[in-house]
């Protein structure tokens, strides 16, 4: 008796297990990104053992643009300075041209291109792991470097740590912001050619997005960091992705005097005499003011969002300047808001 509740136990325990590893086995594969989970809107597939996922969200959280070449069944991703390029069916691909094979070729299911996550994760040079238990793809992008900026302005998609390089196509003042971070919490850091850091943010104007106001030179390349914000601890930095968006501000001319502000602007000021000068801001209503002084070298000398103790939104920078200088004034809005102000300058006694 005791012989077969024994063989029974074991007869019980034995299709647990199985019954445990036909759960599992049946689990969705998930992704991870730089920590951070992809959506896909056609599960991942397990095909020769290989994980293969959706083409077009996997390249674009990874940086890069997609085309689809319906008469060759072909798809194009570029990133940079980078093409990669694949054929339904084919197991070959090209990396920047050149030829090599993966173990599985892209396949359709669901309307929807599949391709093998692991081959293409390291063809963007990205370090890929799989999680058996768990049944989770971990893909980590290393710091990218020495990837070049459109002097004139643009976005694009952030999806790890990157070093660009930026010449800027006009001397004054620029903006970079992040949008669309959801919780990543973005961080942006600028070097002028000396490598010295002349901005930096990681909350500045909204909620987990970042902004940098910097003055530059058309005339020298800068160094942009984006990361984010728990960069010096890589053990509990938040990833993800966010877009990047840079442009330059309008400049016009101050004199002393006021002008209206409607929109976010810089302002060239040679002051007529050397002293202190003031910078004030009225008639703002709601639309808190923030104001920031550049001297002829572009290094931030002052800034001000709510100077006067008056409990409304205006701002008041004050400044010794030297007459028959170039300085600018950047006259914006505090966390992204918008509206209208008068902008004055006049030198104090």
């Amino acid at each position: 008796m005791l012989r077969k509740t024994r063989i029974l136990i074991c007869v019980i325990l034995i299709l647990s297990i199985n019954i445990s590893f036909a759960v599992r086995a049946a689990d969705p594969i998930r992704v991870y990104l730089n920590n951070w989970q992809l959506d896909f809107d056609v599960q991942p597939a397990m095909i020769n053992n290989r994980t293969l996922v959706p083409m077009r969200v996997i390249f674009e959280s990874l940086g890069a643009s997609v085309s689809w070449n319906d008469a060759t069944r072909t798809i194009t991703a570029i990133r940079y300075n980078l093409t990669v390029r694949t054929t339904i069916g084919d197991k070959n691909i090209l990396v920047n041209g050149i030829p090599k094979e993966m173990d599985v070729a892209p396949v359709i299911t669901g309307n929807r291109t599949l391709v093998p996550i692991r081959f293409i994760s390291e063809a963007f040079g990205c370090d890929v792991r799989w999680d058996n238990a768990t049944r989770i793809v971990y893909i980590t992008s290393p710091l990218i470097q020495n990837v070049p900026l459109d002097g004139n302005g643009g976005s694009l998609t952030v999806v790890g740590p990157t070093l660009f390089t930026f010449t800027p196509g006009i001397t004054g003042i620029w903006d970079f912001r992040t949008t669309n971070s959801k919780d990543s919490d973005p961080y942006l850091r600028i070097y002028d050619p000396d490598k010295n850091v002349i901005a930096e943010d990681d909350d500045g104007f909204g909620e987990l997005d970042a902004l940098l106001v910097v003055y530059l030179n058309a005339s020298k390349t800068y160094t942009l960091l984006a990361d984010f914000a728990a960069h010096e601890d890589p053990e509990n930095a938040i990833t993800g992705r966010y877009t990047l968006n840079w442009k330059p501000y309008m400049t016009e001319t101050l004199t002393g005097g006021s002008v209206r502000v409607h929109a976010a602007i810089g302002y060239d000021f040679t002051p007529d005499k050397t002293g202190q000068w003031e910078l004030r801001t009225s008639d703002c209503g709601s639309s808190d003011p923030y104001l920031m002084l550049f001297d002829s070298g572009g290094v931030l000398i002052g800034s001000a969002d709510d100077g006067v103790a008056d409990g409304d939104f205006n701002a008041l920078l004050l400044a010794n300047l030297v007459a028959g200088q170039r300085y600018t004034v950047f006259a914006g809005f505090y966390r992204g808001g918008v509206g209208s102000y008068t902008l004055t300058a006049t030198q104090r006694s």
